[in-house]
């Protein structure tokens, strides 16, 4: 399908030729403001190599730019396009892959990819439950095997390997015991999404933590009535906190 020329004879006797964009223009889809809303967020969330992005809003009716103070959701494939092309094609064939990952070779039965915060995850199966690993920090990827060499199991939603709270972004996680003051009990319950257990001394509970610092900052919401109580070094990080600077 091409775009038609109109040719015009001007009054000097030159031939001119002009495009008639009401010929060629897509007509006004009539986007509700919610749907124009919807179709603004879904381009902030992925952007491909290519830009553009805005202009084709705009032909659709939409608005480019957003509040520029809100956090950006955006999720850039950029140069990591044809390793996520890889990752989607081999989990969709059942094809395993290998990798490297924080200096060790890695070979997993890949379920699906998401994002999350602006990062890509590869979901692969695991024991008890699948687990993820973070794309740009891997290297070397490359699909081994057959296609079909694995089996799904039960059906699982994929987001639920990917860590809820901050405290769990990353790879290797600790168990860190937490005791909280009776007054305070219900709010942690709350937060964590799980019941904390009776103690002499208050309500305890126990959680991966793989980001210190992350669980320290949200700690300190509940001031006194929270406390850290093992292991040590995840302890001590609160204290240095607590001290300031040196």
């Amino acid at each position: 399908m091409g775009i038609s020329l109109t040719a015009e004879q001007e009054e000097d006797g030159r031939i001119a030729y002009f495009l008639r964009p009401d010929e060629y223009e897509l007509a006004d889809p009539g986007l509700t403001d919610e749907e124009q809303i919807a179709l603004w967020l879904a381009t902030r969330m992925v952007q491909l190599d290519g830009g553009g992005v805005d202009e084709a809003l705009l032909k659709l009716g939409g608005t480019p730019g957003g509040p520029s103070d809100a956090e950006d959701p955006t999720a850039t494939v950029g140069g990591d396009s044809e390793i996520l092309a890889l990752l989607l094609d081999a989990a969709g064939v059942r094809q395993r892959v290998s990798f490297q990952y924080r200096g060790r070779e890695v070979t997993a039965d890949p379920l699906g990819v998401l994002n999350q915060r602006g990062h890509w995850y590869l979901i692969v199966a695991g024991q008890p439950e699948p687990r993820p690993y973070r794309v740009d920090r891997g290297s070397n990827w490359r699909a081994t095997g057959v296609k079909g060499a694995f089996v799904r199991g039960p059906r699982t939603r994929l987001a639920d390997a990917l860590p809820s709270a901050p405290w769990e972004l990353g790879d290797e996680k600790v168990d860190v015991e937490l005791l909280f003051d009776p007054a305070v009990a219900w709010r942690a319950s709350g937060d964590l999404g799980r019941d904390l257990t009776p103690s002499a001394k208050g309500f305890r509970i126990t959680i991966p933590v793989a980001n210190a610092s992350a669980l320290v900052g949200w700690l300190l919401e509940y001031g006194a009535e929270a406390e850290i109580v093992s292991p040590r070094e995840i302890r001590q990080h609160l204290v240095d906190h607590l001290a300031g600077p040196a």
